[in-house]
C-alpha cells in the first residue's frame, strides 16, 4: 500500500515512520520509519504518566503489553535511533502515520479507545531488519477497526504492492518490491487478537520476505493469546 494513509515504519536501514516517507523505513500501515534506530526497550516506560490510580493502571497495562512482544532474536542488534518500548498516543501517531494524516488518525485512535502501544525494532545478523508493533485498545472493536482500515487500503492499492492472506492468524499482509531509501524491500503483515492489534514489517535488500514476516506474525500472535 505504500504511501497512502498508513505508517511510516522505522527501520534503521530504512526510514519508516508513519508513512512519512513511505520507504522500508517508513511504515506500518502507511507510514512507519526505517530500522536501525529504534530506542532500546529500556525506554519502555518513558512517557508513561504517574501519580493517579488511572496513571498507575496505565503503567501496569503498558508493562504487560511490552512483556508480550516477540523477544529480540539471538545475535540481533536493537535499534538505537528510533524510539522503541512503550509509546504514547502522540508518539504512536507520529511514528506510524505519514504527516498529512497524523491529526486525523490521532482522533480516530482516540475514538477507537487507544490504550497503549509498544514497539521492538532490530537489525539481524544477515543485514535484514524487522519491527513489531502491538497496539492495545479498550475494546476489541478498536483493534478490529484498525485492522480493517489498514488492510482495506492494502487491498485497494494494487499498484505498489501485492496483498496476501495468512489463515494461520486470520491476518493480511502486503509485499512491496520497490526499494526504499535504504535499499530494502518490504514485507508487512497485520492481525489482531481481542483488544490487541499486531503489525510487523520485515526489511530485506534481496526481496520482500514473506516467509519471515509470516513467521514473526505467527509467533507474536501466539504470545498475545491467539490460537
Amino acid at each position: 500500500m505504500n504511501c497512502l494513509r498508513s505508517m511510516v515504519a522505522s527501520v534503521g536501514v530504512v526510514a519508516l515512520g508513519a508513512l512519512a516517507g513511505c520507504s522500508a523505513s517508513t511504515s506500518a500501515a502507511s507510514a512507519v520509519r526505517p530500522s536501525g534506530s529504534a530506542a532500546s526497550p529500556s525506554v519502555a516506560m518513558s512517557g508513561a504518566p504517574t501519580g493517579s490510580a488511572s496513571d498507575a493502571q496505565s503503567v501496569h497495562d503498558s508493562a504487560g503489553l511490552l512483556s508480550k512482544l516477540v523477544p529480540y532474536p539471538s545475535g540481533a542488534r536493537p535499534w538505537t535511533h528510533n524510539k522503541t518500548g512503550v509509546l504514547t498516543l502522540d508518539e504512536f501517531d507520529t511514528i506510524f502515520y505519514k504527516v498529512s494524516v497524523q491529526g486525523e488518525e490521532r482522533s480516530l485512535l482516540a475514538r477507537r479507545r487507544f490504550s497503549t502501544a509498544v514497539r521492538h525494532g532490530w537489525y539481524n545478523a544477515d543485514g535484514t531488519q524487522a519491527e513489531v508493533f502491538l497496539v492495545e485498545f479498550s475494546s476489541s472493536t478498536g483493534a478490529q477497526g484498525m485492522y480493517l482500515a489498514l488492510t482495506s487500503e492494502w487491498k485497494q492499492d494494487t499498484t505498489s504492492g501485492t496483498a496476501f492472506t495468512d489463515p494461520a492468524v486470520h491476518g493480511t499482509g502486503e509485499l512491496e518490491p520497490a526499494l526504499d531509501s535504504s535499499g530494502n524491500m518490504t514485507a508487512k503483515e497485520t492481525a489482531y487478537v481481542g483488544h490487541t492489534f499486531i503489525y510487523v514489517r520485515y526489511y530485506d535488500p534481496a526481496a520482500p520476505n514473506k516467509t519471515e514476516v509470516m513467521r514473526l506474525v505467527q509467533h507474536q500472535y501466539r504470545l498475545v493469546g491467539g490460537h
